[in-house]
């Protein structure tokens, strides 16, 4: 018989909606019954949420520091989650009770809350599993973990981190990987340089131009892809002014589709982008990154050896010209895992 699965997300990142995603359709392909809950959509101000965190994350990040901070106590943790099941657990209770479901997946922390309180609430069975979507683990939400069967977690630094937290769940704490789609997984030959993407979200117009201008004077390459995304003051200007017959311009790009066909991808290191450049063997280079968010991406990258960080586009162009040879494809190999999300619902039985 079919099992009922309840995926909980809150759909204010592209990380949290890639391994929803992600787990949906493999469910969905093994024929079991899956039901999303959106927490974003429940809220009343859901637009303002939305619109504060992309004001905390693009403009004023250490707004988004010192948001963590404040959160990052279990005094304010336990404010957080009177406040948010006092008001909206009505709604969770009803949909939950309708559903049924045999396990419920988080893929973003703040979901727990509505689950502990109906675990405390309604006789109501189910599993209950927590896929820790980010490379670190600086919040307390997961610490209140009774009603927690298992967590998944993407590498064995991430577990021994919550590991400290909770020593007596260590059997309990599974390194997968992101839970990317396995047909988004691929073991490149070796890395070369022809085909190069960059990603222009983050990037300022005078480092944009300055970098492009640089590769226009290079041969090396056979194509350098544009990609707008959410940059189009920086998008409209470079495509204006920098003409070259190898350089692609485009608002979008279906990445996991493509990166099959990119080497190198110059980009800020969102986690989604992150875990789907490692899965194709796709080395990234980050001159910029969201400060209080990104950084643990930065060490992850690092300690992993995945990644080229510095502002200096000469530098950069040595490492597009010759560096790029130093890297070990075995380093992708050793952290990423094509059955991530089949490793996780196989444990959740």
């Amino acid at each position: 018989m079919n099992k009922k699965y309840l995926i909980l997300t809150a759909s204010y990142w592209d990380w949290h909606n890639a391994a929803k995603n992600g787990i949906k359709n493999y469910l969905e392909n093994t024929w079991e019954i899956v039901q999303v809950f959106d927490y974003a959509n429940m809220l009343e101000a859901k637009q303002f949420s939305q619109n504060f965190y992309k004001f905390c994350s693009e403009k004023y990040p250490i707004l988004r520091k010192y948001y963590f901070k404040m959160v990052d106590l279990n005094t304010s943790n336990f404010i957080a989650k009177k406040y948010f099941t006092s008001k909206y657990s009505n709604s969770f209770n009803k949909m939950i009770n309708k559903f049924d479901p045999d396990y419920v997946i988080s893929v973003f922390p703040i979901s727990q809350y509505f689950v502990w309180d109906h675990k405390e609430n309604h006789n109501l069975h189910f599993k209950f599993w927590v896929v820790i979507t980010d490379s670190s683990i600086p919040l307390p939400w997961y610490f209140e973990d009774k009603y927690i069967d298992k967590f998944f977690v993407i590498d064995n630094y991430a577990k021994d981190f919550l590991t400290k937290k909770l020593p007596n769940r260590k059997d309990d704490i599974i390194t997968t990987f992101f839970p990317i789609e396995s047909k988004y997984f691929l073991d490149k030959e070796k890395l070369t340089n022809k085909t190069i993407t960059i990603l222009l979200t983050w990037f300022t117009y005078e480092f944009s131009k300055k970098l492009l201008d640089k590769l226009s004077l290079e041969k090396f390459y056979e194509k350098i892809i544009i990609i707008k995304w959410r940059n189009d003051y920086v998008y409209n200007r470079v495509k204006n002014e920098i003409k070259n017959e190898k350089f692609e311009y485009t608002p979008y790009l279906k990445i996991k589709e493509e990166l099959k066909n990119i080497d190198i991808f110059i980009s800020k290191p969102g986690w989604a982008l992150v875990s789907e450049c490692i899965a194709q063997d796709t080395y990234m280079i980050t001159p910029f990154y969201i400060e209080w968010q990104e950084k643990e991406n930065i060490d992850f990258l690092e300690r992993n050896n995945l990644w080229f960080h510095t502002k200096s586009t000469s530098k950069i162009i040595n490492f597009l010209k010759e560096w790029y040879k130093n890297i070990k494809l075995d380093n992708f190999k050793k952290i990423k895992n094509k059955n991530a999300i089949k490793d996780i619902i196989d444990n959740l039985k």
